[in-house]
């Protein structure tokens, strides 16, 4: 006849315990949770840092086309987006470019865009073909024109400017300026204090 043995505590068999599993399963939640935001935190940057790249290159490419071709160009910022005009060879007036390069690009949701000439916050534009209201006097010149809040001269001349690139609750911004002489760069600075 065989006795049962029971199992001594030197011989019990090896495996984690419901609670040892359960620690482990949490400290490896919250290590996944910080990874996803340091990802998600690196990623709305670099589509920042894309967004203020593709605008300089886009303003850049803009006065080059205008000195090769002699033409005058205008730039804004809409609610939107962005426009370039160009000034209608009959009339003068100002019209937005529809099609090609210089299209109107929108920003991609949630970003903003903020223009400054001369340290001066300026107003976006409600842009030529929108479902928003029709612009009000403060969007048009006095005759009720579309007119540029950044000149690109065939001289190579520029408005001089400074254009962020930001979002909302974010402390970094990206800025894209523009000197008188044409030149674009692009940096990543820290939004001040006072800034909403």
């Amino acid at each position: 006849m065989k006795i049962p043995v029971r199992p001594t505590a030197a011989c019990r068999p090896a495996g984690f315990t419901l609670l040892e599993l359960l620690v482990v399963i949490v400290i490896i939640g919250v290590l996944a949770t910080l990874v996803s935001l340091s990802v998600s935190g690196r990623a709305v940057d670099d589509r920042m840092q894309a967004e203020s790249r593709r605008l300089e290159q886009l303003l850049q490419l803009a006065t080059d086309e205008s000195q090769a071709k002699g033409l005058e160009l205008g730039f804004r910022v809409t609610t939107e987006g962005v426009e370039f005009l160009a000034p209608d060879g009959r009339s003068g007036q100002w019209s937005v470019i529809e099609e090609g390069l210089f299209r109107p690009r929108t920003i991609a949701s949630p970003f903003g865009l903020e223009l400054r000439i001369d340290g001066r916050l300026q107003r976006p534009a409600v842009p030529v073909n929108s479902e928003s209201p029709a612009p009000t006097a403060l969007e048009l010149d006095e005759e009720g024109r579309v007119e540029p809040q950044v000149l690109i001269l065939s001289s190579g001349e520029v408005t001089a400017f400074t254009l962020d690139v930001l979002l909302p609750d974010n402390p970094a911004v990206y800025r894209v300026e523009g000197t008188a002489l044409g030149q674009f760069s692009t940096a990543r600075l820290q939004r001040p204090e006072d800034r909403p």
